[in-house]
This record gives C-alpha cells, structure tokens and sequence, in this order.
C-alpha cells in the first residue's frame, strides 16, 4: 500500500480571507525558536510583510482559527518531535499584506529539506487574494499541508521553508521552521487524579502523543464513575477515543509492548481498541479474566453523541463529546452540545412535573420529562466550561454572532455572554457553508 503526504487546501485559493480581525488586530503568535547555532533573525520592523509557518498536531480544519469572534487572538500550539507514523500539519500564514482597495494579493512556495539535504518542493507558486479591512491582520493561507512519514524517513532534523512575496507592496519574505523525527519510547505515566485530570483538561492547547500516553496509562487515569452509566467515566472515554484516533501510530507501539503492560493497563488497552474499532488481543496473549473482558467490552456498545438523544443515557453522550473537545479542541462537540439548548420547554415541563411530585405516565411525557433533565445538565456544563476554558466561550460566542444554532438556543445562550460585544441574533447572522476542502495528494516515492 502506498503512503502519502497529503496536502490540504483549507479553502480555493481565490476565497476572501477570514476571519476578519476587525479594528483591533489580533496578537502575533508566539514565534518558533531558532536552531541554537543560528543567530536569531532580527524582528521585522512594524508593518513588514511577514510570511510565517508553523508545525502542530492541531486539527487541520482550523475550526481553532476561523471558528472564534473578532478581536479574540486564536491559539497556534507548535511542536519540535514527531514520530513515525505520526500525523502532523504545517500551517502558513501571512501578516501585514498590504492592502489596495480593500483587498490583498500573495504568492507563495513551500518545501522541506531532509536529513540528506534533499530538497522537496511542496507548493509552489500558489497564489492567494482576498478582502481584508486593514494591513495589520494576519491571515490563514489556504494551503495547509498533511504530513505521515513513514518508517521510510530516516530519523533527524527535517526543515520546511516559505517564502512569500506581497503583491501589493513587492515585499519578500522568508522564513524557517523545523522539526526532529524520533524513535518513539514510552514516557512515565503521571501520577495523581489531579495533574491527570488537569491535563485531560488542557490536552488541546499542548497535544502531544507522550502526554496522551502518560494520561491513559497512568494508574489515576480511572475509567470508573459513580452515578453515571455503566458507572463508567465517559468524558474519559470520549476523550480517549478521539485522542488516539488523531494518535493511531501509538496502536501499533502499545501492541508491541502489551505483554509487558501492568494488568490495569492490559485492561485499558483492551478497552481502546473496542473504543476504536480495531482488532482485539490475540486470545493466546490474553489471561481468561481478560478473553472474558475483552469478548463484554466488545459487546458492549458505547452511546453515539452524534446520534439521537438518548433520554436515557443523554448525559453520557453529553460528557462524551466534551472529552473529545478536551482532545482535539474542534467547535463540532460544542456545537452538537448546543443543539440541546433548544430544548427550553421540555425543561419547564419537567420543572412542573417535579413541583407537583408527579411522574411521567405515557413513554412521551418520559421523553420530554428526560429531554428536560438533558436542557439542564448541558446549560450547567456550558456555563461551566464556557468560564473555565476560553476557548468555549469563543465558539459559543462565534455560534451566537454568525446564527449557527437554533433560534431557542440563541435566546438561552446570549445572556451567559453579554461581556461579548455585539452580540447577534440568528436572524442577522451570516450564515453558508464552510470553504470546501480540496485534497491533492503527493507520492511519497516522488521525494
């Protein structure tokens, strides 16, 4: 089977830049460190066209980016080590490209040089245009690149360079990055419920497949949770299940080192793999408590957060698509969280049942009984994590300004977020459809 380095386009080429950063232009990320043995490239005075391009694990659909309001500076999380196998992308941007009539125009190339010296030209001469209000906002261009390097890659330092010309103003600019595939060794789980439970937390902000392995494989990583379904933890499990599906090389390394793995952790990685629909632990390999936990777990199925509401197991559902925002950071679980929130009336009915001590009586007025149950835990988790975690309150807030949820919702939301100027109802939101995606794709046996 062939391996690909797949190269994404975030949107056509000839797309207006977005989100506009309005009056107050956002930060400038952090810039990557320079080699030690190189002097630090001097700053670019104010306004300088400045063509910048970072290496992440974050989720390429930059939902991260495009998803918040105006005025909010997203966060760009760098890294410096992957592994074989490991999916990482490279993400281009331009700040301060000047602006004629209300437009900008950039060109740009892309390439990387491998440990041998070998020079690959990833994108060349791309071409990007757009409506801007000012110079001063830096924009996303479109061409966000996929990378998967194989077993075939030797390891060492592997450099991606961009350069970028303004077509407005003539400028030029260049700019270096870098990082060093590795051979991957397991690092030490953490230790304690708390640090465990705080990097869970804040997992998107700096995802890493250590870190990720030094969660799930710690000993105060509990799956288990008293009250819930099945008494089991299923922020934990939803957390899991996208963290290692953006971290699918690890699969194949915990394998390698299963019958090396304490019980505890035989146990979880059994549960990953149901988790993940992958093929379970040879039974030869397995102890009988484990071919009898292995053949339950797999029959076990967990609940859908995308599908219906269950009334029933809803606050599973809901706990589970918050552990995968705690993964990958993306807007899709909050938004689907705030579906319910439409839910207003089926709250107030549960709210008169309780104040008259009357149960439900038909299978309808249990669903809209639970429906209820269901508006008020995930307006109390909103609340919550839209005060915790920032990143929340802007996607909540972005949901608001451009109408993408239910006008019932709008009304239930908006007071949460009235510190947010400017605040729109769904009727005077800009609605349509997210840039569609092209997706080239590169031969590995071409480098």
């Amino acid at each position: 089977m062939k391996t690909y380095l797949i190269a994404t386009l975030a949107m056509a080429a000839s797309a207006v830049a977005q989100p506009q950063k309005a009056e107050t232009p956002s930060p400038e990320p952090s810039r990557p460190q320079m080699r030690a043995e190189q002097p630090a490239a001097p700053k670019p005075s104010r306004g300088a066209f400045d063509a910048m391009l970072y290496v992440s694990v974050q989720d390429p659909s930059m939902e991260w980016w495009f998803n918040v309001p105006e005025g909010f500076a997203p966060h760009i999380s760098e890294i410096k080590k992957i592994f074989h196998n490991q999916e990482f992308s490279l993400f281009p941007f331009a700040d301060n490209a000047k602006v004629k009539e209300g437009k900008f125009s950039i060109s740009y190339s892309i390439s990387m040089k491998s440990p041998d010296g070998s020079l690959t030209e990833l994108v060349r001469g791309a071409k990007y245009e757009g409506t801007k209000v000012a110079d001063d906002i830096m924009v996303a261009c479109p061409d966000v690149i996929d990378f998967k390097l194989d077993g075939r890659f030797p390891e060492g330092l592997y450099k991606f360079f961009i350069s970028a010309k303004d077509g407005i103003s003539g400028e030029i600019s260049e700019y270096e990055n870098h990082i060093r595939l590795a051979e991957w060794s397991a690092p030490v789980p953490f230790t304690g419920k708390k640090l465990v439970s705080d990097y869970v937390r804040a997992f998107s902000l700096q995802p890493s497949p250590e870190a990720l392995y030094s969660i799930v494989f710690s000993d105060d990583f509990d799956l288990e949770q008293k009250g819930a379904p099945n008494s089991l933890n299923y922020t934990y499990l939803g957390f899991m299940k996208a963290a290692f599906k953006k971290n699918m090389f690890l699969i194949s390394h915990i394998r390698d080192s299963f019958k090396s793995l304490s019980d505890l952790n035989r146990a979880k990685f059994i549960l990953i793999l149901a988790i993940l629909g992958e093929k379970g632990i040879d039974a030869s390999a397995l102890s009988e408590p484990e071919k009898r936990y292995q053949e339950q777990i797999r029959a076990f199925k967990l609940p859908d957060p995308y599908g219906k509401w269950d009334p029933f197991l809803g606050a599973a559902q809901i706990d589970m698509l918050w552990g995968e925002f705690f993964a990958d950071g993306t807007y899709r679980p909050v938004r689907r969280i705030l579906n319910i929130l439409s839910h207003a009336k089926e709250a107030a009915f549960a709210d008169e049942l309780a104040e008259k001590s009357r149960a439900p009586k038909t299978q309808a007025e249990w669903d809209r009984y639970m429906l209820g149950r269901l508006y008020k835990a995930a307006l109390k988790t909103v609340a919550i994590n839209a005060r915790k975690y920032p990143l929340v309150e802007q996607y909540c807030a972005w949901a608001l300004l451009h109408g993408d949820i239910p006008e019932v919702s709008y009304e239930v939301l908006s007071p949460m977020l009235e510190h947010i100027r400017e605040m729109k109802s769904p009727s005077g939101g800009e609605s349509g459809e997210n840039p569609k995606v092209r997706m080239p794709r590169i031969d590995v046996e071409s480098l």
